[in-house]
């Protein structure tokens, strides 16, 4: 038998076949969860105290637990929508039917 590491789509977010790595820098998270700026997870974890909490790896560095930003993304409501609330929150024509003419 050879020892070949054959590393898959699905291993991708791992290093060489090994394990996932245990934590998210602060760019991983953004891009996880779809915020566009630092900022966004700092008043995220001012405002919401069940946000993960980042860890101190060295003096000048944070990262975010893997599974704690997983479980935090499992516990959200799911958001549920029927076409009306989608046209009102864009600002459809349900919105400018209430909207009164001069």
């Amino acid at each position: 038998m050879s020892n070949v590491v054959v590393v898959t789509r699905k291993q991708s977010n791992t290093v060489a076949g090994r394990a996932p790595t245990l934590l998210m820098s602060m760019a991983e998270v953004m891009v996880a969860l779809r915020y566009s700026s630092r900022q966004s997870i700092y008043e995220r974890l001012r405002r919401d105290p069940s946000f993960p909490r980042p860890r101190r790896i060295s003096p000048h560095r944070i990262a975010f637990l893997r599974s704690e930003v997983e479980k935090w993304v499992v516990a959200l409501p799911a958001a549920h929508f029927d076409g009306f609330d989608a046209i009102e929150q864009r600002g459809g024509p349900a919105r400018e039917a209430r909207v009164r003419v001069r």
